[in-house]
């Protein structure tokens, strides 16, 4: 399966992220370059709402994502942060607020 991850760059017409196959990002908060890569033991990331770190194993765990399936999931990578967990969910530090300029509007779909 050849999956097709689109970028674009707009303005603050919608006052929240997407969770799946979309996803709405702080284009300011995030640093250059960006990379996508799959999990790796020891990975975290902020879950959307939530505050803290969670372990993206116990994420996949308690999202039921197949042992299998993971190394299927594509990470947005900026430095050694994880921006979007590609087809489910964002970092909260990477979330659009009110005092977003620019907003990273990305889509995942099967190629």
């Amino acid at each position: 399966m050849q999956i097709q991850i689109t970028a674009k760059i707009t303005f603050p017409t919608r006052p929240s992220e997407k969770e799946g196959a979309e996803a709405f990002l702080d284009y300011e908060a995030i640093q250059s370059p960006l990379m996508i890569r799959t999990w790796r033991p020891g990975d975290w990331f902020c879950l959307l709402g939530l505050g803290k770190r969670k372990k993206l194993q116990d994420y996949f765990v308690d999202r039921k994502i197949p042992r299998l399936m993971r190394d299927r999931v594509p990470l947005l990578i900026s430095g050694d942060s994880i921006l979007w967990v590609g087809g489910h969910d964002v970092d909260d530090r990477f979330k659009v607020t009110e005092k977003t300029q620019e907003i990273l509007h990305l889509r995942i779909a099967e190629a």
